[in-house]
């Protein structure tokens, strides 16, 4: 099974990153904030 990644913007500088898909949180390679990831179709 290959890995899937999702593509998402830093929202302090604005850095393209790759997240892996299906992980919740991860962080800037940049400036190092902590980014949560979530899926507005996904309700817990």
């Amino acid at each position: 099974m290959a890995v899937e990644f999702i593509s998402v913007k830093c929202p302090s500088c604005g850095a393209d990153l790759s997240v892996e898909h299906g992980r919740g949180i991860t962080y800037c390679n940049y400036c190092e904030t902590k980014i949560l990831i979530q899926n507005d179709r996904e309700h817990v």
